[in-house]
C-alpha cells in the first residue's frame, strides 16, 4: 500500500507540473507572456491568417479552443482519479464504479485530446491537418486499461459476497 501511495503522489506531482505547464502555453498562445520556453519551442502567439476564408478562421478557432478543453478535461479527470484512488486506498475501495467511469471517460477524452495535440500548428498558423496511429493508440490502451478496472470492480464485489 506504502508503494500504491507513492505512486499516486508521483502521479500526482506529474498532473501538478502538466497544469503549470498548459497554464503558461494558454498564457504563450494569448501573448500575455512573450518569452519561448526551451529555446526552439514550438509554443508561440495564435498566428492569425490574414485574408483568410471563414472555414480557415473556423478550423483555427476549433483547434484552439479544443486543445485548451480537452487538456482542463484529461488534468481534471487524472487529478480526480488519483484523488479517489487514495481515498480508496484508505479505505481498502481501490476498485470502484466511479474510478471506472473515469477510466472511460479519460479514454474517450484522450482521444480528442490527442486529435487537437498533434494538429496545435494550426493555431500557429500552419494548414494542415495531420491524423496517425497516436490518435487511436493512446485511447486504445486506456480503454483496454479500463475494462481490465471494470473486472477488477467485479471480481472484488463477487469476492466480498462469497466472504
Amino acid at each position: 500500500i506504502l508503494t500504491s501511495k507513492l505512486l499516486c503522489y508521483m502521479a500526482l506531482c506529474f498532473c501538478s507540473l502538466w497544469t503549470l505547464i498548459f497554464i503558461v502555453r494558454v498564457l504563450r498562445f494569448a501573448n500575455i507572456i512573450t518569452f519561448n520556453l526551451a529555446g526552439a519551442s514550438d509554443v508561440g502567439p495564435v498566428v492569425w491568417i490574414e485574408n483568410a476564408s471563414a472555414t480557415v478562421t473556423a478550423i483555427q478557432w476549433i483547434e484552439l479552443i479544443g486543445y485548451v478543453v480537452s487538456t482542463a478535461i484529461m488534468i481534471a479527470i487524472l487529478f480526480t482519479f488519483i484523488l479517489k484512488l487514495l481515498k480508496g486506498l484508505k479505505s481498502d475501495q481501490v476498485f470502484t464504479h466511479g474510478n471506472t467511469r473515469l477510466l472511460f471517460a479519460l479514454a474517450a477524452t484522450s482521444f480528442f485530446f490527442e486529435l487537437f495535440l498533434m494538429n496545435k500548428h494550426i493555431i500557429s498558423g500552419m494548414r494542415e491537418i495531420h491524423i496517425t496511429s497516436e490518435l487511436f493508440i493512446t485511447p486504445t490502451i486506456i480503454l483496454l486499461v479500463a475494462m481490465l478496472y471494470s473486472l477488477a470492480v467485479k471480481a472484488e464485489e463477487e469476492n466480498k459476497l462469497t466472504i
